[in-house]
Protein backbone atom coordinates (compact mmCIF):
# COMPACT_ATOMS: atom_id res chain seq x y z
CA UNK A 1 0.00 0.00 0.00
CA UNK A 2 2.84 2.41 0.86
CA UNK A 3 4.45 1.68 -2.53
CA UNK A 4 1.16 2.39 -4.31
CA UNK A 5 0.71 5.62 -2.37
CA UNK A 6 4.27 6.72 -3.23
CA UNK A 7 3.71 6.05 -6.95
CA UNK A 8 0.50 8.09 -6.89
CA UNK A 9 2.22 10.98 -5.08
CA UNK A 10 5.07 10.99 -7.61
CA UNK A 11 2.54 10.87 -10.47
CA UNK A 12 0.64 13.78 -8.96
CA UNK A 13 3.82 15.87 -8.66
CA UNK A 14 4.91 15.07 -12.22
CA UNK A 15 1.53 15.97 -13.70
CA UNK A 16 1.38 19.16 -11.63
CA UNK A 17 4.76 20.23 -13.00
CA UNK A 18 4.02 19.23 -16.61
CA UNK A 19 2.94 22.72 -17.89
CA UNK A 20 6.06 24.26 -16.35
CA UNK A 21 8.19 21.46 -17.80
CA UNK A 22 6.67 22.16 -21.22
CA UNK A 23 7.46 25.88 -20.98
CA UNK A 24 10.96 25.06 -19.71
CA UNK A 25 11.71 22.77 -22.65
CA UNK A 26 10.33 25.34 -25.09
CA UNK A 27 12.49 28.13 -23.63
CA UNK A 28 15.65 26.03 -23.41
CA UNK A 29 15.42 24.45 -26.86
CA UNK A 30 13.84 27.29 -28.78
CA UNK A 31 13.07 25.93 -32.24
CA UNK A 32 14.62 22.46 -32.52
CA UNK A 33 14.57 20.02 -35.43
CA UNK A 34 12.28 17.01 -35.46
CA UNK A 35 15.13 14.65 -34.47
CA UNK A 36 15.21 16.46 -31.13
CA UNK A 37 11.50 17.22 -30.83
CA UNK A 38 10.19 13.69 -31.34
CA UNK A 39 12.28 11.79 -28.74
CA UNK A 40 11.77 14.46 -26.06
CA UNK A 41 8.06 14.78 -26.85
CA UNK A 42 7.50 11.01 -26.79
CA UNK A 43 9.38 10.68 -23.51
CA UNK A 44 7.44 13.48 -21.78
CA UNK A 45 4.09 12.20 -23.09
CA UNK A 46 4.87 8.60 -22.12
CA UNK A 47 5.66 9.60 -18.55
CA UNK A 48 2.53 11.78 -18.46
CA UNK A 49 0.26 8.95 -19.65
CA UNK A 50 1.81 6.56 -17.14
CA UNK A 51 1.31 9.12 -14.36
CA UNK A 52 -2.33 9.63 -15.35
CA UNK A 53 -2.92 5.87 -15.27
CA UNK A 54 -1.32 5.47 -11.85
CA UNK A 55 -3.09 8.51 -10.39
CA UNK A 56 -6.58 7.25 -11.19
CA UNK A 57 -7.21 6.46 -14.85
CA UNK A 58 -6.94 2.74 -14.05
CA UNK A 59 -10.44 3.08 -12.58
CA UNK A 60 -11.77 3.12 -16.14
CA UNK A 61 -11.50 -0.69 -16.23
CA UNK A 62 -13.64 -1.06 -13.09
CA UNK A 63 -17.31 -2.00 -13.20
CA UNK A 64 -18.33 1.26 -11.50
CA UNK A 65 -19.93 3.48 -14.18
CA UNK A 66 -19.68 6.61 -12.04
CA UNK A 67 -15.92 6.23 -11.72
CA UNK A 68 -15.58 5.51 -15.45
CA UNK A 69 -17.47 8.69 -16.26
CA UNK A 70 -15.33 10.70 -13.84
CA UNK A 71 -12.13 9.30 -15.39
CA UNK A 72 -13.32 10.28 -18.89
CA UNK A 73 -14.23 13.77 -17.64
CA UNK A 74 -10.81 14.13 -16.06
CA UNK A 75 -9.05 12.91 -19.20
CA UNK A 76 -10.85 15.51 -21.31
CA UNK A 77 -9.57 18.30 -19.05
CA UNK A 78 -6.06 16.88 -18.87
CA UNK A 79 -5.75 16.06 -22.59
CA UNK A 80 -4.76 19.55 -23.90
CA UNK A 81 -1.49 19.65 -21.98
CA UNK A 82 -0.71 16.03 -22.82
CA UNK A 83 -0.98 17.07 -26.47
CA UNK A 84 0.89 20.35 -26.11
CA UNK A 85 3.83 18.94 -24.15
CA UNK A 86 4.69 16.83 -27.21
CA UNK A 87 5.26 20.04 -29.21
CA UNK A 88 7.36 21.92 -26.66
CA UNK A 89 10.46 21.73 -28.87
CA UNK A 90 9.04 23.71 -31.79
CA UNK A 91 9.30 27.02 -29.94
CA UNK A 92 7.09 30.08 -30.21
CA UNK A 93 5.30 30.91 -33.50
CA UNK A 94 7.47 33.32 -35.59
CA UNK A 95 4.66 35.80 -36.26
CA UNK A 96 7.11 38.62 -37.01
CA UNK A 97 9.01 36.48 -39.54
CA UNK A 98 6.65 35.49 -42.38
CA UNK A 99 9.35 33.61 -44.31
CA UNK A 100 10.22 31.49 -41.26
CA UNK A 101 6.51 30.94 -40.54
CA UNK A 102 6.05 29.57 -44.07
CA UNK A 103 9.22 27.47 -43.81
CA UNK A 104 7.86 25.85 -40.62
CA UNK A 105 4.31 25.54 -41.98
CA UNK A 106 3.92 21.86 -41.04
CA UNK A 107 5.00 22.50 -37.45
CA UNK A 108 2.65 25.48 -37.12
CA UNK A 109 -0.25 23.44 -38.47
CA UNK A 110 0.50 20.67 -35.98
CA UNK A 111 0.55 23.27 -33.21
CA UNK A 112 -2.85 24.74 -34.03
CA UNK A 113 -4.45 21.39 -34.86
CA UNK A 114 -3.40 20.13 -31.41
CA UNK A 115 -4.73 23.35 -29.87
CA UNK A 116 -8.09 22.88 -31.63
CA UNK A 117 -8.38 19.33 -30.31
CA UNK A 118 -7.32 20.57 -26.88
CA UNK A 119 -9.96 23.30 -26.85
CA UNK A 120 -12.68 20.88 -27.89
CA UNK A 121 -11.53 18.42 -25.21
CA UNK A 122 -11.89 21.09 -22.51
CA UNK A 123 -15.38 21.93 -23.78
CA UNK A 124 -16.39 18.25 -23.67
CA UNK A 125 -14.77 17.87 -20.25
CA UNK A 126 -16.69 20.79 -18.76
CA UNK A 127 -19.92 19.58 -20.35
CA UNK A 128 -19.43 16.13 -18.78
CA UNK A 129 -18.51 17.74 -15.45
CA UNK A 130 -21.73 19.72 -15.51
CA UNK A 131 -23.71 16.49 -15.86
CA UNK A 132 -21.83 14.99 -12.91
CA UNK A 133 -22.40 18.08 -10.77
CA UNK A 134 -26.09 18.06 -11.64
CA UNK A 135 -26.46 15.10 -9.29
CA UNK A 136 -25.10 17.18 -6.41
CA UNK A 137 -26.81 20.05 -4.64
CA UNK A 138 -25.18 22.63 -6.95
CA UNK A 139 -26.54 23.50 -10.38
CA UNK A 140 -26.26 27.29 -10.72
CA UNK A 141 -22.54 27.91 -11.16
CA UNK A 142 -22.10 24.86 -13.39
CA UNK A 143 -24.73 26.28 -15.74
CA UNK A 144 -22.84 29.59 -15.94
CA UNK A 145 -19.63 27.70 -16.68
CA UNK A 146 -21.34 25.53 -19.27
CA UNK A 147 -22.82 28.53 -21.13
CA UNK A 148 -19.47 30.35 -21.07
CA UNK A 149 -17.48 27.41 -22.44
CA UNK A 150 -20.09 26.64 -25.11
CA UNK A 151 -19.66 30.21 -26.41
CA UNK A 152 -15.88 30.13 -26.05
CA UNK A 153 -15.34 26.80 -27.86
CA UNK A 154 -16.48 27.84 -31.38
CA UNK A 155 -14.65 31.16 -31.01
CA UNK A 156 -11.51 29.27 -30.07
CA UNK A 157 -11.77 26.96 -33.10
CA UNK A 158 -12.35 29.99 -35.33
CA UNK A 159 -9.33 31.77 -33.89
CA UNK A 160 -7.02 28.75 -34.19
CA UNK A 161 -8.15 28.16 -37.78
CA UNK A 162 -7.14 31.76 -38.48
CA UNK A 163 -3.55 30.98 -37.46
CA UNK A 164 -3.63 27.50 -38.97
CA UNK A 165 -4.91 28.47 -42.42
CA UNK A 166 -5.63 32.16 -43.06
CA UNK A 167 -2.42 33.61 -41.59
CA UNK A 168 -0.29 30.88 -43.15
CA UNK A 169 -1.77 31.43 -46.62
CA UNK A 170 -1.36 35.19 -46.27
CA UNK A 171 2.30 34.75 -45.37
CA UNK A 172 2.76 32.39 -48.33
CA UNK A 173 1.36 35.03 -50.71
CA UNK A 174 3.63 37.69 -49.21
CA UNK A 175 6.70 35.41 -49.40
CA UNK A 176 5.93 34.49 -53.03
CA UNK A 177 5.45 38.11 -54.07
CA UNK A 178 8.70 39.23 -52.46
CA UNK A 179 6.95 42.26 -50.98
CA UNK A 180 7.67 43.60 -47.50
CA UNK A 181 4.16 44.95 -47.08
CA UNK A 182 0.87 43.32 -46.20
CA UNK A 183 -2.41 44.17 -48.03
CA UNK A 184 -4.39 47.06 -46.53
CA UNK A 185 -7.13 44.72 -45.33
CA UNK A 186 -4.71 42.55 -43.31
CA UNK A 187 -4.42 44.83 -40.28
CA UNK A 188 -8.21 45.18 -39.69
CA UNK A 189 -8.67 41.41 -40.02
CA UNK A 190 -5.81 40.79 -37.60
CA UNK A 191 -7.37 43.24 -35.14
CA UNK A 192 -10.74 41.52 -35.44
CA UNK A 193 -9.29 38.12 -34.62
CA UNK A 194 -7.44 39.60 -31.65
CA UNK A 195 -10.81 40.62 -30.23
CA UNK A 196 -12.15 37.11 -30.93
CA UNK A 197 -9.17 35.63 -29.04
CA UNK A 198 -9.65 37.99 -26.09
CA UNK A 199 -13.33 37.07 -25.79
CA UNK A 200 -12.76 33.30 -25.98
CA UNK A 201 -9.86 33.47 -23.50
CA UNK A 202 -11.91 35.58 -21.07
CA UNK A 203 -14.92 33.24 -21.35
CA UNK A 204 -12.72 30.17 -20.76
CA UNK A 205 -11.36 31.71 -17.55
CA UNK A 206 -14.90 32.66 -16.52
CA UNK A 207 -16.08 29.10 -17.15
CA UNK A 208 -13.21 27.75 -15.05
CA UNK A 209 -14.05 30.10 -12.16
CA UNK A 210 -17.72 29.07 -12.37
CA UNK A 211 -16.95 25.34 -12.32
CA UNK A 212 -14.51 25.83 -9.45
CA UNK A 213 -17.33 27.57 -7.55
CA UNK A 214 -19.63 24.67 -8.37
CA UNK A 215 -17.07 22.13 -7.12
CA UNK A 216 -16.67 24.18 -3.94
CA UNK A 217 -20.42 24.22 -3.23
CA UNK A 218 -20.68 20.51 -4.04
CA UNK A 219 -17.83 19.80 -1.63
CA UNK A 220 -15.80 17.80 -4.14
CA UNK A 221 -12.59 19.76 -3.54
CA UNK A 222 -11.27 21.60 -0.50
CA UNK A 223 -12.32 25.22 -0.08
CA UNK A 224 -8.69 26.35 -0.31
CA UNK A 225 -8.11 24.64 -3.68
CA UNK A 226 -11.38 25.99 -5.09
CA UNK A 227 -10.64 29.52 -3.85
CA UNK A 228 -7.24 29.41 -5.59
CA UNK A 229 -8.86 28.27 -8.86
CA UNK A 230 -11.51 30.97 -8.57
CA UNK A 231 -9.10 33.79 -7.68
CA UNK A 232 -6.57 33.02 -10.43
CA UNK A 233 -9.28 32.50 -13.05
CA UNK A 234 -11.09 35.75 -12.19
CA UNK A 235 -7.85 37.75 -12.21
CA UNK A 236 -7.01 36.30 -15.63
CA UNK A 237 -10.57 37.02 -16.79
CA UNK A 238 -10.16 40.69 -15.83
CA UNK A 239 -6.69 40.88 -17.42
CA UNK A 240 -8.05 39.43 -20.67
CA UNK A 241 -10.88 41.98 -20.81
CA UNK A 242 -8.54 44.88 -20.09
CA UNK A 243 -6.37 43.86 -23.04
CA UNK A 244 -9.14 44.95 -25.43
CA UNK A 245 -8.48 48.56 -24.40
CA UNK A 246 -4.87 48.15 -23.22
CA UNK A 247 -3.27 45.38 -25.34
CA UNK A 248 0.02 45.61 -23.43
CA UNK A 249 -1.59 44.32 -20.19
CA UNK A 250 -3.01 41.20 -21.85
CA UNK A 251 -0.50 38.78 -20.34
CA UNK A 252 -2.98 35.89 -20.38
CA UNK A 253 -4.15 36.29 -23.98
CA UNK A 254 -2.23 33.21 -25.13
CA UNK A 255 -4.20 30.29 -26.67
CA UNK A 256 -2.86 27.51 -24.40
CA UNK A 257 -2.80 29.46 -21.13
CA UNK A 258 -6.55 29.19 -20.29
CA UNK A 259 -6.19 25.38 -20.36
CA UNK A 260 -3.93 25.36 -17.27
CA UNK A 261 -6.66 25.77 -14.62
CA UNK A 262 -8.98 23.15 -16.22
CA UNK A 263 -5.90 20.89 -16.42
CA UNK A 264 -5.35 21.15 -12.65
CA UNK A 265 -9.06 20.59 -12.03
CA UNK A 266 -8.75 17.44 -14.16
CA UNK A 267 -5.76 16.24 -12.13
CA UNK A 268 -7.68 16.72 -8.87
CA UNK A 269 -10.70 14.89 -10.28
CA UNK A 270 -8.44 12.03 -11.35
CA UNK A 271 -6.80 12.00 -7.92
CA UNK A 272 -10.23 11.96 -6.25
CA UNK A 273 -11.22 8.92 -8.34
CA UNK A 274 -7.96 7.15 -7.51
CA UNK A 275 -8.44 7.89 -3.81
CA UNK A 276 -11.90 6.34 -3.86
CA UNK A 277 -10.61 3.20 -5.61
CA UNK A 278 -7.70 2.92 -3.18
CA UNK A 279 -10.05 3.34 -0.22
CA UNK A 280 -12.27 0.51 -1.53
CA UNK A 281 -9.30 -1.81 -2.04
CA UNK A 282 -7.64 -0.90 1.26
CA UNK A 283 -10.32 0.38 3.67
CA UNK A 284 -8.00 0.40 6.66
CA UNK A 285 -5.48 2.60 4.83
CA UNK A 286 -7.98 5.02 3.32
CA UNK A 287 -6.71 7.91 5.45
CA UNK A 288 -3.19 7.36 4.21
CA UNK A 289 -4.06 7.75 0.54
Amino acid sequence: MQTSSLKRNISNVYLSLLPFLTFGIALSLGHANYKTILPIGLLVVSFALLAVWILGAHAIVSSDKEKKHLVITSLMLIAPWILLCSLSGIGAPPFDKPVEYVATATEQQFRYTFLIFGGLAVAFGFALLKEKLKKSAENFYSWIGFIAIMIAAPLFVMNMSYYDQFLLETYKVRAASGSDKFPEWFSPVQGQFFVVMVVEVALTFLATAAFASSLKVAGWFSRTACNIYILISLLCFIDALLSIVFPMVGFVVIPALPFIMPYYIGINLMKRTGNEVAALLHPQAALAV
